[in-house]
C-alpha cells in the first residue's frame, strides 16, 4: 500500500505514513556527510565503551 493510499483511507495516526529521514535532514539543514559523521562517532563511542566495560569486568 502506497503512502498516499495509507493516508487517504483514514487509518489511525500510528499507522499513517511517516515522513522519511530525508525530510528531517532538510529541516535541520544537516548534510548527509554530517549525519554519517555523527552516526560514526556514536558507533565508535559505543564500541569503546563496550571494550572498556569488557576489560574492567576482566580485571574484577
Amino acid at each position: 500500500m502506497r503512502d498516499f493510499e495509507r493516508n487517504a483511507i483514514g487509518l489511525p495516526n500510528e499507522m499513517k505514513a511517516r515522513p522519511s529521514m530525508a525530510s528531517d535532514r532538510f529541516k535541520t539543514n544537516e548534510t548527509c556527510y554530517e549525519i554519517s559523521r555523527r552516526r560514526m562517532a556514536s558507533a565508535v563511542a559505543w564500541v569503546l565503551l563496550e571494550a572498556l566495560s569488557f576489560f574492567v569486568a576482566d580485571l574484577i
